[in-house]
């Protein structure tokens, strides 16, 4: 397998159903959870690929799904107002 030139990227995140983010296209979700208040994304990427946006849904637990199992980024606990699940669209 080819090595790629790997950085590790953090993104924040909103708690919403819909969002964009832009990202190289050569990632990898490593984890999603709370820092200082905020949700944040950890992907290790390949920096010198090019980038493109990438859509993002956000379930509260107990609401309906609309994404599938192999789409699933994380799970994070915010504020202990709710449990979010998020999924690439």
């Amino acid at each position: 397998m080819a090595k790629i030139h790997a950085t590790i990227w953090k993104y924040p995140l909103k708690v919403k159903v819909f969002q964009i983010i832009e990202m190289p296209a050569v990632s990898k979700v490593l984890r999603i959870e709370m820092q200082r208040g905020h949700v944040c994304m950890w992907v290790m990427v390949d920096p010198t690929t090019p980038k493109r946006k990438r859509e993002i849904l956000c379930f509260e637990t107990g609401h309906e799904v609309l994404a599938t199992w192999d789409r699933f980024i994380g799970t994070v606990l915010v504020h202990d107002d709710g449990v979010y699940h998020y999924f690439f669209a």
